[in-house]
This record gives C-alpha cells, sequence and structure tokens, in this order.
C-alpha cells in the first residue's frame, strides 16, 4: 500500500486503507462533494459545509475532482472556544474518554459521528453541545472509493 517514514504515512497516507490503518483513534472520514459559490469551492456533506482554503481547492480543482472521501485526524478537530462562527460545525458530545494526558471525545452531528482528540483532562461533559472547526489544511482527500490521495497536506 506504502512505504515511506512512519512521519509521512501518518501525515501523507496514499490512500484511505493506510490512513485509517495507522494512527489510533482512527480517522474520522466523511464522503463528500464539491459545489462552487462564487470564487470559493465549498466542501459538502450530509453534516457540514464547509469552504476550502484557496490552495487545495485549486490542487482538486485541476484533478477534476467533485465528489471525495475527505479523511481528518481526531487531533486536527477542534472544539472551538468561542461557540457558533462561519466554518464550525454544531453538535452534541455523546461521550468523552479519558486517556491519560489527551481526552478523547465523541460528537454526533446529524447521524454523523466525530472523533475529537484534545489535550488534558477537558471539563466537556456529555450531553454537551459544542462547535468544531476543522483543520481542513491538514486533512486528506481521497478519491471517492479512498483508493489514492487527491491532494496532500499536512
Amino acid at each position: 500500500q506504502q512505504v515511506d517514514s512512519a512521519r509521512n504515512i501518518y501525515l501523507r497516507p496514499a490512500n484511505l486503507f493506510v490512513g485509517t490503518f495507522i494512527g489510533s483513534p482512527p480517522i474520522n472520514q466523511f464522503p463528500c462533494t464539491l459545489k462552487a459559490e462564487g470564487d470559493t469551492l465549498m466542501l459538502c456533506s450530509p453534516s457540514f459545509t464547509l469552504p476550502l482554503p484557496p490552495a487545495i481547492a485549486k490542487a482538486l480543482t485541476d484533478k477534476n475532482c467533485t465528489a471525495l472521501t475527505l479523511g481528518i485526524r481526531p487531533e486536527f478537530i477542534q472544539i472551538a472556544e468561542s461557540g457558533a462562527a462561519a466554518g464550525t460545525i454544531s453538535g452534541s458530545v455523546q461521550l468523552t474518554e479519558l486517556l491519560g494526558s489527551r481526552t478523547l471525545i465523541y460528537v454526533t452531528v446529524g447521524d454523523t459521528e466525530y472523533r475529537v482528540l484534545v489535550q488534558g483532562d477537558s471539563a466537556i461533559k456529555e450531553g454537551d453541545n459544542v462547535h468544531l472547526s476543522v483543520q481542513l489544511d491538514k486533512a486528506f482527500y481521497f478519491d471517492q472509493n479512498g483508493n489514492n490521495a487527491l491532494s496532500a497536506t499536512g
């Protein structure tokens, strides 16, 4: 599947299998479509619509991509401190799991579950409503079937 340094495999998986096999907790993965809104390319899934960073939008446009699988590691999703804002995703905390120096938080948005990894013992608890901020510049963009990476990030 992929032969490379551990760092490169973790940060730049060649396909969805490698991305889900390497790393714990595993990456979040979402089927998405791309939609132009004016000069901005939007990444759309059943649980969010987010503007893509220009460099990633260009890379995906250059590949004539209209549908893809987004992969994002739990540590690259943050709980937004300031509450709801443009580019955040609102959800409800279903479970928190203390993992020593980190806390894994399971957030449900509609029918979609997100795994969010935060530093320390978080005060967030089950039932809390939170707003998620996704670092799209650290995400993985795979073809629709997950067979190939479309854009190198990380």
